[in-house]
């Protein structure tokens, strides 16, 4: 039996005693039955915790049930800081909007770093802000970042995204810059 890794992105009641686990995986967006998870003597919490980093052992059947799983990360604490937990439910959305026709194995690795480095940053707001303007990729919206879309500079320090253009220091200089504009040293 093959060995999956998954980001848990939402569980729902299933029947009395199961729930069905919602994950994005390296081969894309998954739904696996937990039996009995509902049971806490049954350990199956960390399969079910929302942003659970899990690698787990399905049936190969039309609606696969869990067989074995292991928690690889505990995203716990994210949920303890107010100003990570902003940012929780459009992470969340985005992942969930993945298109099915994307490279799942990047996508995941990205998304996988992505939510580690959302645990141990003291600055979540810049890596949110990279991890949307990386999602336009997978989206398939390719901004231009590598020219000042003013003046032609290919020394980028903003991107605005309320424009969708980067600007070089002399220009964004121009601008009045406001909260959508990321510096680009992060990106």
């Amino acid at each position: 039996m093959e060995e999956y890794k998954g980001i848990v992105l939402s569980s729902i009641d299933y029947k009395e005693k199961s729930k069905i686990v919602y994950l994005y995986t390296n081969y894309g967006h998954d739904s696996i039955k937990a039996n009995g998870s509902k049971i806490s003597k049954n350990g199956l919490l960390g399969f079910t915790q929302t942003l659970n980093i899990v690698s787990f052992i399905k049936s190969k059947s039309k609606f696969p049930t869990l067989i074995e799983y292991n928690l690889i990360d505990n995203m716990y604490s994210l949920t303890t800081s107010i100003d990570k937990l902003k940012y929780i439910p459009i992470f969340i959305e985005a992942v969930r909007n993945i298109p099915q026709d994307c490279d799942h194995t990047k996508v995941f690795d990205f998304v996988y770093n992505t939510l580690i480095n959302f645990k141990n940053t003291n600055n979540i707001k810049k890596l949110f802000s990279i991890f949307l303007i990386k999602m336009l990729y997978v989206y398939g919206v390719n901004p231009s970042l590598k020219y000042c879309n003013n003046c032609g500079n290919n020394e980028i320090t903003f991107f605005n995204v309320l424009d969708g253009i980067s600007l070089c220091s002399k220009c964004s200089n121009k601008l009045e810059l406001h909260n959508y504009n990321l510096w680009y040293e992060y990106y």
